[in-house]
């Protein structure tokens, strides 16, 4: 029997009814329902369900049975959920319950209308690039990757970082800077958007390097091709400086070197007809609406 996986973290009261809204649908198709196990003890006293769920915690405890992950509540589940998939290629659709929602693309008032293009066949699989991050350490383990960026930040708030980058061999620059953002495509619109970089549409093949408050106003972002390897040296007044991969984060001692490439394999997404990546940003960012009255 195909299953279809549900990941969330969070979920308020009054989001509950979206909620048994999903599962109620996914029933109906006739799929066992599955549902990550610390998320199950926050709605297992609110939530019905006509068959029992089963529950997962790694994605050791997924098969090939199932055919879907939807991702409840906005980006940062999002992020969560592909940490969860890692290479085992389950494509993901998320469900925005939270607030901006780039990743999270269907809203609470088009839930059945995009709920009835999944499961009619009315989709592309979307696959989205991951940005790698080595150390010599591995002190992220299997994590070491990220779906919207890999970020390089001071740990104390006066401390500034020197970061120098090379480039397939050849040296890039040396940012005197709060931080560096390598994003993907994806994570264009996140982080590395607030600091002053490009929109990278999901299908370019590229990353942008972006410096997080720059001592020098002449040093902003720059596109490279993602399949460049890049090396990293951080250095810092204090002994210690933070390394983030999405939500996942590691410390690390002042004069370390790091590789950032392109990962070994991709996050899918999910993407019905009637949403695409360019509505969704015009949806987010408001553009194309007259607020000069």
């Amino acid at each position: 029997m195909q299953t279809i996986a549900i990941y969330g973290k969070e979920i308020v009261e009054s989001n509950l009814n979206f909620l048994q809204n999903i599962v109620d649908r996914i029933e109906q198709e006739g799929y066992q329902i599955t549902v990550f196990s610390e998320f199950m003890d926050k709605i297992s006293a609110s939530i019905s369900f006509n068959n029992p769920a089963k529950t997962f915690t790694t994605n050791a405890d997924l098969d090939e049975n199932v055919k879907f992950l939807f991702s409840i509540g906005g980006d940062g589940s999002m992020l969560a959920s592909a940490r969860i998939i890692k290479d085992m290629n389950i494509p993901v659709l998320g469900f925005n319950l939270g607030r901006m929602g780039f990743l999270s693309i269907v809203k609470q008032n088009n839930i059945d209308d995009v709920l009835h293009e999944v499961f009619s066949g009315e989709y592309v699989i979307d696959e989205r690039t991951l940005v790698k991050f080595e150390d010599v350490d591995n002190r992220f383990g299997g994590d070491n990757f990220g779906l919207n960026e890999i970020c390089f930040l001071r740990k104390e708030p006066y401390s500034l970082l020197t970061i120098k980058v090379w480039v397939d061999g050849l040296f890039l620059n040396r940012y005197w800077a709060d931080g560096l953002i390598v994003a993907t495509p994806t994570g264009s619109t996140a982080y590395s958007l607030s600091c002053g970089g490009p929109i990278l549409s999901p299908q370019v093949d590229s990353f942008v390097l972006s410096p997080i408050a720059s001592h020098n106003l002449t040093v902003g972002s720059i596109v490279i091709p993602d399949d460049s390897i890049i090396k990293v040296h951080v250095e810092c007044r204090d002994p210690e400086f933070c390394v983030n991969l999405d939500s996942a984060y590691q410390t690390f001692k002042t004069g370390s070197e790091f590789i950032v490439k392109k990962n070994d394999f991709k996050l899918k997404l999910i993407q019905p007809y009637s949403v695409n990546f360019f509505n969704t940003i015009r949806d987010k960012l408001n553009w194309g609406i007259d607020v000069r009255n």
